[in-house]
């Protein structure tokens, strides 16, 4: 859908309207001539907001800030992923939505519950965690509780998905519903620059770092990008050395989130 109109078209069609309205009137310089190439002007302008907007309506044509938006009504992490990926996973959510117990209403559900102020920024299915027919549901909290969902929380998750789960789908014994656990890291880096925002620097690596999901590991090539992103001409990420994975073992329960101990500029 194009809502583009040409801006000569408009000036016609307004200069035709004033014609039979006022004959003889219009000619080019004269007043309504004048008027009606400012408001074939204004209407161009219109029409080319609303190309940008009916864009936005759609994950695969819509712009990265808007992807993000389509991404966050399904409760997806967009660090690190393509405009690709997020397409991908958007219209993955959107042709699944509630649709009888598959992994999305699953995480759906662990997102909808809260207690005493806790409340869950991520969750995760993951398939046959202790064999076929069994599936854990990861979980992660939030940064003012530790990231850590509280066990009654985690409780009240479960009784919340045996509750709505369709009959014999997920049997009680095969539904987990799990903690992450956490890795600190410390970073240090080194920039130059003359246009290098170190505070906003450190405040767009922590986001960066706070926002990796179970399993994912911390790249060091994204902390760089991120330096380059706010102005340091030179990048170098010291500490750590080398990327930070992440333990990801479903059987013995295991699944770790990164987060950032610290993020320090050294000379």
């Amino acid at each position: 859908m194009s809502f583009q109109r040409d801006f000569n078209d408009l000036l016609g069609e307004i200069l035709t309207s004033y014609s039979n309205k006022f004959p003889g009137e219009v000619t080019a310089g004269s007043v309504l001539f004048v008027k009606a190439a400012c408001t074939a002007s204004m209407l161009w302008g219109l029409y080319q907001q609303l190309d940008k907007v009916a864009d936005q309506m759609f994950v695969s044509t819509a712009d990265r800030a808007h992807r993000e938006l389509h991404a966050a009504e399904f409760g997806i992490s967009t660090a690190g992923l393509t405009d690709a990926e997020i397409v991908d996973k958007v219209l993955a959510a959107k042709r699944s939505k509630m649709a009888g117990g598959n992994r999305y209403d699953y995480e759906a559900w662990a997102r909808e519950i809260t207690l005493d102020g806790e409340y869950i920024t991520h969750a995760q299915v993951v398939p046959m965690a202790q064999g076929e027919g069994t599936f854990d549901i990861v979980v992660v909290g939030s940064a003012e509780f530790g990231w850590v969902p509280s066990l009654d929380l985690r409780n009240k998750i479960y009784e919340y998905i045996q509750a709505h789960r369709p009959i014999g789908g997920g049997f009680s014994w095969g539904v987990r519903v799990r903690a992450p656990q956490l890795r600190f890291v410390a970073i240090k880096i080194r920039g130059s620059g003359v246009n290098w925002d170190e505070v906003a620097t450190i405040a767009a690596i922590n986001d960066y770092v706070n926002s990796l999901t179970p399993g994912r590991a911390m790249q060091r090539t994204m902390i760089a990008a991120i330096m380059h992103e706010y102005g340091a001409d030179e990048a170098e990420v010291v500490a750590p050395t080398v990327d930070v994975p992440s333990d990801f073992e479903p059987a013995r329960g295991v699944y770790m989130v990164i987060r950032p101990n610290s993020v320090t500029v050294v000379p």
